[in-house]
C-alpha cells in the first residue's frame, strides 16, 4: 500500500531519538550541567547512562525490534 509506514516503523523512530538522546547527554552533560562535579558523580552519572542504554536496547532488540535479521 502506497503511504503505510512499515510495520515497527514508529518503535525504530523512537529508539533512534533515544540513542542521539543519550549520546548528546553524555557529551553534553558533563560539560555543562556537571561542570563543576568531583569526585565519582561524574563516573556515576556515564554508569547510570550506560547501563540505562544497555537495557532499553536490550529491550528493543528483544521485544521491539525488527526480527527480520534473525528469520530465514
Amino acid at each position: 500500500m502506497v503511504g503505510v509506514p512499515p510495520v515497527g516503523t514508529g518503535r525504530k523512530l523512537l529508539y533512534l531519538t533515544w540513542s542521539l538522546l543519550v549520546l548528546a547527554l553524555a557529551y553534553v552533560a558533563p560539560y555543562t550541567l556537571l561542570a563543576g562535579v568531583e569526585g565519582m558523580e561524574l563516573y556515576a552519572f556515564w554508569a547510570l547512562l550506560a547501563v540505562t542504554h544497555i537495557i532499553v536496547s536490550y529491550a528493543y532488540v528483544r521485544f521491539g525490534g525488527d526480527d527480520s535479521w534473525t528469520r530465514p
